[in-house]
């Protein structure tokens, strides 16, 4: 619903964060591509936050 809105809105691209222990195999499931990340931002340092992108059409 996010994509279709943001087609309605001239967006041409989609971006967005997780983190290691959500969902970024969803996000790659859906044709999004890892733009970077940050190791060790968990308390333990055991979580690393993910950037996606996606060039919606």
């Amino acid at each position: 619903m996010a994509e279709a809105e943001g087609l309605k809105r001239g967006c041409h691209t989609a971006y967005l964060d997780t983190f290691s222990f959500q969902a970024p195999k969803f996000y790659t499931k859906f044709g999004y591509t890892e733009l970077g990340c940050i190791d060790d931002v968990g308390i333990q340092r055991d979580v690393t936050c993910l950037w996606f992108v996606k060039r919606i059409e």
